[in-house]
């Protein structure tokens, strides 16, 4: 079990040597012109078209991913029909390129590569919508310094030059050679201003190659315009670097971004899923909130007991009985407590049953033997973990009688103990509501909206320094928190994941959401959660 990780982690590894690889030897062969330059054109005319395919492939599937309404959609959509006219403008060309020597410019491809621009746009548009109004002075400078370099270059290399190139006799032609770059151009604009914004998880991860292929492909193709203005593209069927390295790699490194964008779109996809178990709500465990404490002398005859010891038990005084008699336990089981802290000198946590005030109740005792000055065994001080009703027995404790307890706790271990049953119960309670949100938010948005849900929920733990885990299938982790920190963490951690329901769909659906976890928990448990939030033990 420990190894399928590492097993996992190597098979990963290997996939990126592999795509590395295969990039060198690709860029290898334009830098050296291995094969000739009729090979290194035939290569750079064809690569792009299973790409483009494979692409739009998994394009259409991220879309068809998506529910009906969700707001990924509309520019997913776009992404698709974008990729899917350039799929066909590159089959085109590259068909053109094998059985003819001379391609008509314009010609049918450049209609598709011309009208894929459009849903281009108006995806990155919407995706540009979704991301934070809020950056740094550092991201607004980089936005703003690569737009004003990308249209200095663009107007006084490319345009400028196309302008005085023109030719009055081919009017079409004209057109198409100002308005590519400025497609282009205005295409790298839109992408630099989503490059330059920090998006968070791993579909931000997956926009990060998306953003870099745009820009990538764009750049090729202004520089590209440049080249065929000045005769630079290929002049006599020669591969030079300018040809090469400067077009047509960035131009197929493009579409290998888009592809492993894709691809982790996909991962992201299929590794959030709608958690089954929703409805069946834990039978969250009670967790003990009464501490009773009981002391003995040598003799093990009851000498004291807490405050509280009279409302949980219907004796009026415990003095001079048996721990027994005291609680109300089998004879065999009060013999089998004492033998074990006289021989250890303490109990470490067992479950009992006692005669309490409302009859058997399901109880935890621990202690520790005392002695006198002379080291001599003097008796018991046992402590008696129990839950009851009423929630403000330990508030009788004296302040030396929680000062004995919390003693009882740390010494016996059960202090460990008794934090991870509150934490398990917080936890558990909070899961129930997260996990139908967390469904919710993948029939509005799919595996990518659900991303961002916990991708959200991470950001506001990391904001807060709570090393929590959130994963598809668990949703948190929060294994490493202490008590204290969980109680603060996890009501910060519903709220983030409400508002966001709240964003995706509206305020009466969430707090519908919220009422019907509820009704499936009983009051007790409602108060339990309520009373652990707040107390400190």
């Amino acid at each position: 079990m420990m190894g399928k990780p590492f097993i996992e982690q190597l098979k990963a590894s290997w996939k990126q040597i592999g795509i590395i690889c295969l990039v060198i030897v690709y860029i290898a062969i334009n830098i050296f012109h291995i094969g000739g330059d009729a090979f290194v054109l035939t290569l750079n005319n064809n690569l792009s078209d299973p790409l483009a395919l494979w692409i739009t492939i998994l394009a259409f599937m991220s879309w068809r991913q998506l529910a009906p309404r969700g707001q990924n959609r509309i520019y997913w959509a776009g992404l698709t029909i974008g990729w899917a006219l350039w799929t066909i403008a590159e089959f085109w060309w590259g068909i053109a390129a094998l059985v003819r020597k001379d391609i008509p410019y314009p010609s049918g491809a450049d209609f598709f590569w011309a009208a894929g621009f459009i849903p281009l746009y108006i995806a990155i548009l919407v995706r540009f919508r979704t991301l934070p109004r809020k950056i740094s002075s550092l991201q607004r400078a980089g936005i703003w310094g690569s737009i004003l370099a990308t249209l200095a270059s663009t107007i006084f290399f490319v345009l400028i030059p196309m302008i005085r190139a023109n030719r009055p006799v081919v009017a079409l032609e004209n057109v198409l050679n100002i308005t590519y770059p400025i497609m282009d151009m205005l295409l790298l604009i839109l992408v630099l201003r989503i490059l330059f914004i920090y998006q968070q998880g791993i579909y931000g991860r997956a926009w990060g190659w998306l953003s870099a292929g745009f820009v990538v492909q764009a750049i090729s193709n202004l520089v590209f315009s440049y080249a065929t203005t000045n005769n630079l593209f290929y002049p006599n069927g020669h591969a030079t670097l300018l040809s090469t390295i400067g077009i047509d790699v960035p131009y197929n490194l493009s579409y290998l971004c888009w592809l492993i964008g894709l691809f982790i779109v996909r991962d992201v996809q299929i590794n959030h899923r709608i958690i089954q178990d929703v409805d069946t709500h834990p039978l969250l465990k009670l967790v003990p909130n009464t501490h009773i404490l009981v002391f003995t002398k040598a003799d093990d005859t009851v000498i004291n007991v807490s405050r509280n010891f009279t409302i949980a038990f219907s004796l009026e005084t415990a003095n001079g009985k048996t721990i027994q008699q005291t609680l109300g336990i089998a004879s065999d089981e009060a013999d089998s407590i004492l033998q074990v802290l006289k021989a250890d000198n303490i109990l470490k946590e067992r479950q009992i049953v006692v005669s309490s005030r409302w009859g058997q109740r399901e109880a935890w005792i621990s202690g520790i033997t005392t002695q006198d000055p002379s080291r001599t065994y003097s008796g018991i001080i046992l402590l008696i973990r129990m839950f009851t009703e009423d929630y403000a027995l330990d508030e009788l404790l004296t302040a030396y009688q929680r000062g004995v307890m919390n003693s009882l706790l740390t010494l016996t271990g059960t202090r460990e103990k008794d934090e991870e049953e509150i934490k398990e119960l917080l936890l558990n309670y909070y899961l129930a509501f997260l996990k139908r949100f967390y469904n919710r938010i993948i029939a509005e948005g799919g595996g990518i909206m659900a991303d961002g849900f916990l991708t959200e929920m991470k950001s506001v733990a990391r904001q807060h320094g709570w090393p929590i885990l959130f994963q598809p299938r668990t949703l948190l982790d929060i294994s490493v928190l202490s008590l204290s920190t969980t109680r603060v963490a996890l009501p910060i951690i519903f709220e983030t994941a409400r508002h966001f329901v709240i964003r995706i769909t509206d305020e009466e659906t969430a707090d519908l959401i919220v009422q019907n976890v509820r009704s499936h928990f009983e009051e007790p448990v409602l108060r339990s959660v309520s009373h652990f939030e707040k107390a400190n033990i």
